[in-house]
């Protein structure tokens, strides 16, 4: 598994190329998840990333689908299939899913994934992405304005995710795009997020944040 908006030709590139791992390995069907509901803004921010991870898959799991109506999950998956027409596509909620397919062997197309491995080979790697974390003791966070703080990120913050602690419970929130969910979690833990973008003003971040404070 890589991160987030990693270029997998590049991984995939070492298990056919280093002696090693090529002599002792086999890559067996490359998995990407797509969130179906933030599918369109993840292209619109990092369009290349995305097409890279989708082009080199054999399977897509394309998820979040009980979160959008029907019609947009058939415009993904037709956007999906224009990027990759060989590619396995199942409608997931929570990533679970009917997967009685991927119990038996697929026919993996190697020619046109090393074609997809080498396009992205061919260009120039230059990183533009940015992360910092932001770490506090186990305060309580107001909902309202940790609503209004995600609301207000610039525009270049693509992903956050990290703990929070509202009215004494802790929740694992997940940010990406404008779209966020907080999850209740049973361990109790310090308020941590994680910001991942580009041209990133740390500081404006580190301002609003201080005004989240306070019982929700």
């Amino acid at each position: 598994e890589s991160t987030g908006i990693a270029e997998p030709g590049r991984i995939l590139q070492a298990f056919y190329e280093i002696p090693p791992l090529r002599d002792r390995t086999t890559v067996e069907p490359v998995i990407c998840t797509v969130d179906a509901r933030a599918f369109f803004g993840f292209m619109k921010e990092f369009e290349y990333n995305y097409v890279c991870q989708i082009k080199t898959a054999d399977v897509v799991l394309l998820n979040n689908c009980d979160l959008v109506k029907k019609s947009h999950v058939d415009r993904v998956e037709r956007a999906i299939r224009k990027m990759n027409a060989r590619v396995f596509i199942y409608r997931t909620t929570f990533c679970r899913g009917r997967f009685e397919r991927l119990l038996r062997p697929i026919d993996l197309d190697i020619a046109a994934r090393k074609i997809a491995i080498d396009e992205q080979m061919a260009r120039t790697h230059d990183d533009p992405f940015v992360s910092f974390v932001i770490q506090t003791e186990r305060r309580n966070v107001n909902r309202e304005r940790l609503r209004a703080f995600l609301k207000n990120l610039p525009k270049g913050v693509f992903r956050l995710k990290g703990y929070v602690n509202i009215e004494g419970k802790t929740n694992l929130l997940q940010y990406s795009t404008g779209i966020w969910d907080l999850e209740p979690q049973d361990k109790t833990r310090g308020n941590v997020l994680v910001f991942i973008g580009v041209d990133i003003d740390r500081k404006r971040i580190l301002k609003e944040f201080n005004t989240i404070w306070g019982v929700s």
